[in-house]
């Protein structure tokens, strides 16, 4: 632990003192305020004392608890920047390293230039201090750029990513078909036998690529060239992960994604009168927990989001109070919802992505400029080549629950 850690955690500890000091000195003037204003019996005077003395009891530990978040949310940013920090170092370094040759790449002088980013130089930005079951929103971008607009809630974000180390392998899928057959057994007597239904599946590692041209001028200007390259290349590289993820429908070089194997929603045995979008996304939850999976993650379209946000009672109320979808992280249940615009609006994706799929990278992004192509060099042109190897395991299509609002909500309707 740091020093500076150290600090954290110090002054949070020295505030509470604090607080609970003020709070517990206030409380005895209160109560004894409040004795000597009662008028009635002697038990009226002790219940008043005793009223204080919980209530001051229940505000010390309601601003602990906040000290103790705002300690965690402050540690949090600390290292969240320190990493911000070392990335930022990498991805200039990579770039500084290659400035002699990417300066020298001029339209007609036949030369081209690598640029290979590790896990630091595309460093992971965190934009929220509010951790929840599916973790913090995150962005995987170039340190220090800025550049908009961007998709917000990747999913890579939230699922466990590991590293490759051939093109292709083998993995067991659990299907629908297993059955749990731990028991209780006797003296001599037969144990039983579980049958875990698994199906043995092929993983690829499949490429998502970009290209786009730039002036000569750009490469002269690293910050400028990294900035151009995130803000037109990165993003859209991004999008198309996000997409495969998803969508992707197994053929040819697409992955096999979440939504695509997930489970249809059958509502759980959750019953509902008048059933709406949250009723839909509880049953959801249920349906599976029911299975003993924990989901960590609720992806949804923004304009479904809003809506949801926006929705009213008859009286005209908010069925939702303004805080759950303004400055906190919205959830039902306890798991966190996502907007991603790479889901439809009317559909929805609840899941236990820290269980039911795996990430794996192939090779990190690779960045190629060329002088040679086209007719470039009469134009001062250059042309830029993106590039990532990506795979996508889902071991537990069970663990993942699909489906539309319009065709969910007759579902749970109670009879």
């Amino acid at each position: 632990m740091s020093t500076e850690t150290k600090t954290i955690e110090q002054a949070a500890e020295e505030l509470k003192g604090h607080v609970k000091q003020a709070a517990e000195i206030a409380a005895k003037a209160a109560a004894e305020a409040a004795v000597s204003d009662v008028k009635g019996t002697a038990e009226d005077a002790k219940k008043a004392a005793e009223d204080f003395k919980l209530a001051s009891e229940k505000s010390i530990k309601e601003i602990s608890d906040r000290i103790d978040e705002m300690a965690t949310a402050a540690k949090r940013s600390k290292m969240a920047g320190q990493d911000s920090d070392e990335g930022a170092a990498s991805a200039m370094k990579a770039f500084t390293d290659k400035a002699t040759e990417l300066k020298a790449v001029k339209p007609g002088s036949k030369k081209s230039v690598t640029i290979e980013l590790d896990a630091k130089a595309a460093v992971t930005i965190t934009t929220g201090s509010v951790t929840t079951l599916g973790g913090p929103a995150s962005v995987t971008m170039l340190p220090g750029i800025v550049s908009d607009p961007r998709r917000r809630g990747h999913i890579r974000a939230f699922m466990n990513v590991g590293q490759m180390g051939t093109g292709s392998a083998t993995y067991l899928q659990h299907t629908a078909s297993r059955t749990r057959g731990a028991g209780m057994v006797g003296e001599g007597g037969l144990k039983p036998q579980s049958d875990l239904g698994f199906i043995t599946k092929r993983l690829d590692a499949k490429k998502i690529a970009n290209t786009f041209k730039i002036t000569e001028e750009t490469v002269e200007d690293i910050p400028l060239l990294m900035s151009t390259i995130q803000q037109e290349g990165v993003a859209d590289v991004e999008y198309i992960e996000d997409d495969e993820i998803l969508f992707g429908d197994g053929t040819g070089n697409h992955l096999e994604g979440v939504y695509t194997q997930a489970s249809a929603f059958t509502g759980g045995g959750v019953k509902a009168d008048f059933p709406n979008e949250f009723d839909v996304l509880r049953a959801a939850v249920a349906q599976l927990a029911v299975e003993h999976f924990l989901p960590t993650l609720i992806i949804l379209s923004p304009i479904d989001v809003a809506n949801m946000d926006l929705e009213k009672g008859e009286d005209g109320h908010y069925l939702v109070p303004a805080a759950l979808f303004g400055t906190t992280i919205p959830s039902i249940s306890g798991v966190r919802i996502v907007e991603n615009t790479a889901m439809p609006v009317g559909e929805f994706l609840v899941g236990d992505f820290a269980m039911g799929a795996q990430l794996f990278d192939r090779t990190g992004l690779s960045i190629r400029i060329y002088d040679q192509n086209e007719d470039d060099a009469k134009h001062n042109l250059l042309l830029i080549v993106i590039e990532k190897r990506i795979a996508l395991k889902v071991g537990y299509p069970k663990a993942f629950v699909k489906g539309s609002f319009d065709t969910a909500k007759p579902l749970i309707l109670r009879a």
